[in-house]
């Protein structure tokens, strides 16, 4: 128990990291496929939602429960790249504006997603 208590918090903010590092993964790779941006702004747009997801986390000033950020998160990467690889752009994209619209539709669905025993309860009427 111990043992736990100690490499909780580092744990925990090296997760926040890695989680904002997950979300902000699609924004990167939609950077690094235009042709004018220089490689090192990809780098930042990946690392820098990561630092402030730590601090965040660090901080405790999340504004949602961390599984719910978990969750967004994860689901953001994924449901990006889902629609990226469903509209058949090449990776990474080089249509930039239907790329950051599945970026932003990603996001939005992702809500959902880390929401979901809330949207369950309001369908699911006793």
């Amino acid at each position: 128990m111990v043992l736990g208590a100690r490499f909780g918090r580092p744990g925990r903010l090296l997760g926040g990291a890695v989680l904002g590092c997950i979300a902000a993964l699609p924004l990167a790779v939609l950077l690094a496929g235009v042709a004018w941006t220089p490689w090192w702004l990809a780098v930042v747009a990946l690392l820098v939602p990561g630092a402030l997801a730590a601090a965040a986390v660090e901080a405790e000033a999340l504004p949602v429960p961390y599984p719910v950020f978990f969750r967004w998160t994860l689901a953001t990467g994924m449901l990006t790249t889902a629609g990226w690889r469903g509209a058949q752009l090449a990776m990474p994209p080089t249509n930039t504006g239907a790329a950051l619209g599945y970026y932003v539709a990603g996001m939005a669905l992702a809500v959902a997603v880390a929401y979901y025993h809330r949207i369950w309860d309001a369908l699911t009427i006793d």
